[in-house]
């Protein structure tokens, strides 16, 4: 529940995140994209993530698109939320070419991280004198926020971190948290883009009985939530996927095809 707490610090945005096997899932919302949710339910042994499909762009279209990525050859899911693409930056050819095989979500993240925080400048230097740029340079909105998640040799791990934009345009330090379940009793919630919904229902009493008792139902009622409070922002079918030992495995694929 810890990670859901952060959106004491950064109120505009909740995280979530998690791992396994090597999975990464990423959010991709560029300028055109109007909101996005992911959600993450991390144990000691596997994760499970959701998230909904309704890209909206700025002329007003609706197109349905995966928004949780696995990547080839590697364990990896990855998500993103944010302004997450403008031209000669895409986040998720950045990962290819820094996960290796056997590389886990916290060792890729701090490559990452350290990455973005040059790219994050650059992307605002193009900005200067466009709309983007008063609306996320010196405020508390993520230009970026990334969840990593994997499950490598038996040890699951998750990871995001949001990335700003000082008053003078510099990048400022990522906030990030590291997801360390120590008891399947306990699962750690994760969340990124629109979550508002989602913080509310975790502090339920019930609700870590619910999550792994029936943790794909679970995960997906959350979504579901953010989509019933922004429909215009949020919907779409919803992906479910597991991240354990044996790898990725889907619930619903939603607008996903075959990796």
């Amino acid at each position: 529940m810890a990670v859901l707490n952060h959106r004491s610090r950064h109120p505009p945005r909740t995280r979530l995140w998690l791992s396994a096997t090597f999975c990464w899932v990423w959010l991709l919302a560029f300028t055109g994209l109007s909101a996005t949710s992911v959600v993450a339910i991390v144990t000691p042994q596997w994760i499970f993530l959701a998230s909904d499909s309704l890209q909206v762009e700025r002329a007003g279209a609706m197109r349905f698109i995966c928004k949780l990525s696995v990547l080839k050859d590697s364990p990896l899911v990855v998500a993103f939320a944010g302004v997450a693409e403008q031209p000669g930056f895409h986040p998720v050819d950045i990962v290819r070419t820094m996960a290796g095989p056997r590389d886990e979500a916290f060792t890729v993240m701090a490559r990452f991280r350290a990455e973005m925080r040059r790219r994050v400048s650059d992307v605002a230097a193009s900005w200067k004198g466009t709309t983007l740029y008063g609306a996320y340079v010196g405020k508390h909105a993520p230009v970026v926020e990334a969840l990593f998640a994997s499950v490598f040799e038996g040890r699951a791990e998750a990871e995001q971190c949001s990335f700003f934009i000082t008053p003078t345009g510099q990048s400022a330090e990522p906030y990030c948290y590291q997801a360390r379940p120590h008891s399947m009793i306990d699962p750690v919630p994760m969340a990124i883009g629109q979550s508002d919904q989602v913080a509310n229902a975790v502090h339920l009493a019930a609700w870590r009985s619910e999550a792994l008792a029936k943790p794909a139902r679970t995960i997906d009622g959350l979504v579901k939530l953010e989509i019933a409070d922004r429909p215009k922002d949020v919907g779409g079918p919803v992906t479910v996927l597991r991240i354990d030992t044996k790898g990725v495995s889907y619930v619903n694929r939603g607008p996903c095809l075959e990796r």
